[in-house]
């Protein structure tokens, strides 16, 4: 069932126009900025958006430090970064900042994607366990999920490996 989930979400997703994406991506932006967890946060956790996920490198224009993930081995780690600093491809295509520093401990909020999200923060990713592994081991005190109306589920099939979201924003 999740399978058949993934491939009918990330179907919808690719689809949608530039100006749908900036419309929602603008949405969530807004939304994050007005929380008041994240407007007290200092170290921020994003990530590098693929498969056409909310872009919200936007954010980086605060007073804040942000991260963003690596993966190292099997695992996540968060790497400090700024817009200026080279990046790479990783082996999965995604962009990924040069350092191997950890610092992931610093982070006081976590903004992840997610294919869907359900009433309960429960989290249907690409399958890999990268974020849910992470949480489980490093959770911050903030984890905030972001999704396109459309990626909102009612009830997720969960398994015991899978670890919610704390926050769910909606575009």
């Amino acid at each position: 069932m999740k399978t058949a989930l993934r491939e009918q979400l990330l179907s919808q997703r690719l689809a949608l126009s530039e100006p749908i994406i900036q419309h929602y991506e603008m949405s969530l932006i807004k939304q994050i900025r007005a929380l008041p967890t994240y407007q007290l946060a200092k170290r921020i956790g994003l990530y590098m958006p693929i498969k056409k996920e909310p872009n919200l490198l936007a954010l980086m224009q605060d007073d804040k430090w942000f991260y963003v993930p690596k993966v190292k081995h099997d695992s996540l780690i968060y790497v400090a970064w700024k817009a200026d600093i080279a990046l790479e491809k990783s082996p999965l295509g995604i962009l990924e900042p040069l350092g191997n520093i950890d610092e992931s401990h610093l982070l006081d909020v976590l903004i992840i994607p997610a294919l869907a999200l359900d009433d309960h923060g429960h989290r249907l990713g690409f399958g890999k366990g990268y974020f849910d592994r992470f949480l489980k081991s490093k959770r911050p005190a903030c984890v905030i999920g972001v999704i396109y109306p459309f990626q909102k589920i009612k009830d997720l099939e969960i398994t015991e490996a899978d670890q919610p979201v704390d926050i769910v924003l909606i575009a």
